[in-house]
């Protein structure tokens, strides 16, 4: 009993003695590894490991030149040889990059067909055969042109071409091809007599190539059918030249004018070109491409008076003359064509008494015997 009691006592003393001497709180197995090594020195040091710089650079800018048509380098070539610079480039530089653009995106024989074609044009426009096509619209059938790139740069070019953009492409020699003409005296003399008439161009074994004058005074317009013998009624009779000055006339009268030397051009070709002859007829541009000059005078050759009591009016008869000449060796052709069929009367139509005048159509021309052996005789010239 008295040795229970004892170890009881010991017990307790040891508990009390452990709490009240212990003042540490408990660290844990991470921390105390933490605390270790930290109080450690360590064996060796080492340098800092050295990170590369790295450094992103811009991709290179495309060059806009690349995706320029060929019709916008010209224009701004055009502009900068005429202005000093286009968007501050100046010409030499402007005209190197495009270049450089060209051969990398593999457009330099296209440029050169361009380039053919701005010179053709620069050719013809420095003649009297720009006028005839450009200012006064007298082409016959259409304005059509066969030429790589025309419709792009024929503005530019007929608007004036640098001096040192043209040093760069003008070719000598190059030629495109322009609709027939329908040529007025004046144009024809400035282009026989200022030089830019030099040689024929050689002969075409399928066609015998025409050029078309028109040496008329004037042209009916405003015609009005009556009686229903197709007489014409005739207000008024335009000057040719005034044709040529647009600005003479209105709009309308000016287009009314235009139409009329038109279809009276067709007249004559139609002569040629639906004849029997053994050759081919083929109206052309210029006269250096012609191996005939067809001129042709419409004109009243006579009149009659017709009178319905109160008034009088006159009845003029158109006629067409026409003089063909060998541009090779001169030699000529002439045939006429007039109306002959004169009415026994006349209704005048309630306008016509204060102007006094009434036109006939327009002669048969086309298939007549006359017509036929025109032709033969022109194809003779030029017979195998």
């Amino acid at each position: 009993m008295k040795k229970t009691v004892t170890l009881l006592i010991i017990a307790a003393i040891m508990l009390c003695g452990c709490s009240r001497g212990s003042t540490e709180q408990p660290v844990s197995s991470t921390e105390a590894a933490s605390t270790a090594a930290a109080t450690e020195m360590p064996e060796t040091t080492t340098a800092p490991a050295q990170v590369a710089e790295t450094t992103t650079e811009a991709p290179e800018e495309r060059d806009p030149a690349l995706d320029l048509s060929l019709k916008d380098m010209f224009v701004n070539l055009n502009v900068a040889a005429k202005n000093g610079k286009y968007m501050g480039e100046e010409f030499p530089e402007l005209y190197d990059r495009y270049m450089t653009a060209l051969k990398a995106t593999g457009r330099e024989a296209e440029w050169e067909k361009l380039c053919c074609t701005a010179s053709a044009i620069l050719d013809f426009a420095e003649t009297p055969a720009k006028k005839i096509f450009a200012d006064y619209n007298f082409w016959i059938y259409d304005n059509n042109v066969t030429g790589d790139h025309y419709s792009e740069i024929s503005k530019s070019v007929y608007n004036g071409i640098g001096e040192e953009f043209r040093e760069k492409f003008y070719t000598e020699g190059c030629s495109i091809g322009y609709p027939a003409l329908l040529w007025m005296p004046e144009e024809y003399d400035e282009y026989m007599s200022g030089g830019y008439f030099t040689n024929i161009s050689p002969e075409d074994k399928k066609y015998v190539r025409v050029l078309l004058i028109d040496e008329s005074e004037s042209i009916i317009s405003d015609k009005n059918n009556t009686n229903g013998r197709n007489f014409f009624f005739d207000p008024m009779s335009y000057d040719v030249r005034g044709v040529s000055e647009s600005d003479w006339f209105d709009e309308s009268v000016h287009k009314e004018a235009l139409g009329s030397l038109r279809n009276r051009a067709k007249l004559i070709c139609n002569i040629l070109e639906s004849s029997h002859a053994s050759r081919i007829f083929k109206f052309v541009a210029t006269p250096s491409d012609a191996d005939i000059i067809l001129r042709f005078d419409c004109r009243n050759y006579k009149q009659e008076n017709y009178s319905d009591g109160a008034n009088i009016v006159t009845l003029n008869y158109t006629g067409f003359y026409l003089t063909a000449a060998n541009n090779h060796t001169g030699e000529t052709a002439s045939v006429s064509f007039e109306y002959g069929d004169s009415p026994e009367s006349v209704n005048i139509p309630v306008s016509g008494a204060r102007y006094g005048a009434i036109e006939a159509p327009y002669p048969i021309m086309q298939g007549t015997d006359k017509a036929e052996q025109f032709a033969k005789t022109l194809a003779t010239w030029f017979a195998e």
